[in-house]
């Protein structure tokens, strides 16, 4: 059986409980909204160790995050988190493979682009991102002004893994792609929305403007994807590098994930 992701990213759905393994023996859970959270409440998290407390709680009001350890092996409690005027149920698990990170993010606040790259233009861009190979051995003059890398840097979901795979920038179109595998780990087909596919940049997201993606991992099974985004929501060039140090943010389509006991 292959490890825990330890890093995760989940869309913010106040319908949903979600399952977070915090750390116990080692290292902190450190827990991320999109902005400032509003209050914090369970019944056995304390800011200090104390009788009753299956959790340590490190918060600052008016923080955009917070830091959970279990004290206990079999630690569990709900803890529910106020953010924009809604409450957000974790269901709180003490695990030896933890999560280092969870961040939740607004699946459909993504920015859209106002670019004036034409839809014709960026489906060709997508066609030289995934003939590079190619082009980069037999048509060099057509790959002039791309910049290119290969990070091989893995995000965790539940059930699945995505490996950003290349990332390509079109400097004269001010558009970036992405190829990115999916790695299916469950026995049962995992379906997500190609058309909020996005990639996460420090405090901004950027959803795609072109995706070619099927939607569907098959049961322990792989797949391909490439999208773009271009230029900037408010107008204007992004000058993003290839080299940044991209989350990519995947919203399943599937039933809600709740968590039962």
């Amino acid at each position: 059986m292959k490890a825990l992701q330890p890093i995760i990213h989940k869309p913010l759905d106040e319908n949903v409980i979600y399952g977070i393994r915090v750390a116990r023996r080692i290292g902190t859970t450190t827990i991320l909204f999109p902005a400032a959270i509003s209050g914090i409440y369970g019944q056995k998290v304390a800011k200090q160790v104390q009788d009753h407390a299956d959790f340590l709680i490190n918060f600052v009001p008016g923080s955009f995050h917070f830091t959970l350890r279990a004290l206990h092996e079999n630690a569990e409690d709900q803890l529910t988190v106020i953010f924009e005027r809604k409450a957000y149920v974790l269901h709180l698990i003490a695990a030896n493979e933890a999560y280092f990170t969870v961040s939740f993010f607004h699946p459909r606040r993504t920015t859209t682009s106002k670019s004036l790259v034409t839809p014709e233009k960026l489906l060709s861009i997508l066609d030289r991102a995934k003939a590079y190979g190619l082009l980069e051995s037999g048509a060099p003059d057509a790959l002039v002004g791309v910049e290119h890398t290969t990070p091989a840097r893995e995000i965790g979901y539940e059930g699945f893994r995505v490996i950003l795979r290349e990332v390509f920038r079109f400097d004269p179109e001010d558009t970036l792609v992405f190829h990115i595998e999916f790695v299916n780990e469950s026995d049962h087909f995992i379906r997500y929305h190609p058309d909020e596919l996005a990639v996460r940049l420090g405090d901004r997201i950027y959803i795609q403007a072109i995706a070619d993606a099927s939607g569907v991992i098959p049961p322990q099974g792989r797949g391909n994807a490439f999208f773009a985004i271009t230029g900037m929501p408010e107008g204007g060039r992004n000058n993003l590098r290839a080299d940044n140090p991209w989350n990519i943010l995947v919203v399943r389509a599937e039933e809600k994930e709740v968590l039962k006991r």
